[in-house]
């Protein structure tokens, strides 16, 4: 068995185990459709959602005030987040950083909470 193999095979294990510790996050995207250059807004089509299934990992505060952590996925069973701008987990907002990280056997993303108000 490659060493490939086995990392792959240990990342699978390691979420299997991790039981109720494991989080559903659901991350939405508009897609924009259009620009009214009347109005000068972005026309904005259907709201797309897509569940996955990961581990939060610790909440911090930066510098300046936001909260923000890191969502982890198994990445070969993690669909394309690429496209998608916001998350929600346990009730609370997040907006997604960009570029995503995929070392090919995790996807570690970044959160940003949004507050209301």
């Amino acid at each position: 068995m490659s060493k490939k193999a086995l990392i792959q095979k240990n990342v699978k294990r390691a979420f299997a185990y991790i039981g109720d510790l494991a989080k559903i996050a659901v991350f939405s995207q508009t897609p924009s459709t259009g620009f009214n250059f009347t109005t000068q807004t972005v026309e904005s089509g259907t709201t797309v959602t897509l569940a996955a299934k990961g581990v939060l990992l610790e909440r911090k505060k930066d510098r300046d005030g936001d909260y923000y952590a890191n969502f982890i996925l198994d990445a070969s069973d993690a669909p394309s987040l690429d496209t998608y701008a916001t998350a929600v987990i346990d009730g609370v907002n997040y907006k997604v950083v960009h570029p995503l990280k995929n070392d090919g056997f995790l996807i570690t993303i970044k959160l940003v909470e949004v507050t209301s108000g």
